[in-house]
């Protein structure tokens, strides 16, 4: 049994558009450097009839140029990239558009890894051996406004993470 955290808001601007989105399809862009992962992961990821896969890129400068000509609800960002690592262009884009949720997918396993992605932006943070069993849970909780971070990821992320909203603890087999 893996254990998992998930912060809920009471009712806020991000969970207002967190839910008007679920009538529409959830519109994604995957940044990571291994092409035949990403294709992977977008198959995989468009099985669910409301998620649409809307653009890929190989680093983080492409991924800042694909976002001035699109608008995703959610990017899922390699931490492990050339040009730009994950934790620089979670920051930037942050910094041009708040408004995309960033869900971290990486081999990083260590806490301080989670506490900077968090720091950078990132509303959650999913290791690739486990994303077979957390992807999805992820992109859920992140849809509807909350947060996904393991609880493995150390009291420093837990502690950061309390002032986003009230704590949920869920289990997952």
């Amino acid at each position: 049994m893996h254990l998992k955290l998930i912060v809920t808001f009471p009712w806020s601007a991000t969970a207002w558009r967190a839910s008007m989105s679920l009538t529409t399809a959830y519109r994604i862009v995957l940044a990571d450097d291994h092409i035949l992962f990403r294709k992977e992961l977008k198959s995989v990821l468009e099985e669910d009839a409301e998620l649409e896969v809307v653009g890929e890129a190989g680093d983080g400068l492409e991924l800042i140029a694909l976002l001035k000509e699109i608008t995703p609800h959610m990017v899922i960002l390699d931490l492990s990239m050339p040009n730009m690592d994950g934790f620089e262009t979670a920051r930037e884009i942050k910094k041009k558009c708040p408004d995309i949720d960033i869900l971290i997918l990486t081999m990083h396993k260590e806490d301080e890894y989670a506490f900077q992605a968090k720091s950078a932006g990132a509303r959650g943070y999913v290791v690739k051996d486990n994303v077979d069993t957390e992807l999805f849970d992820a992109i859920k909780a992140i849809r509807e406004g909350g947060v996904y971070f393991p609880l493995w990821a150390g009291r420093k992320v837990l502690n950061s993470v309390e002032s986003w909203g009230t704590l949920s603890e869920g289990s997952q087999m």
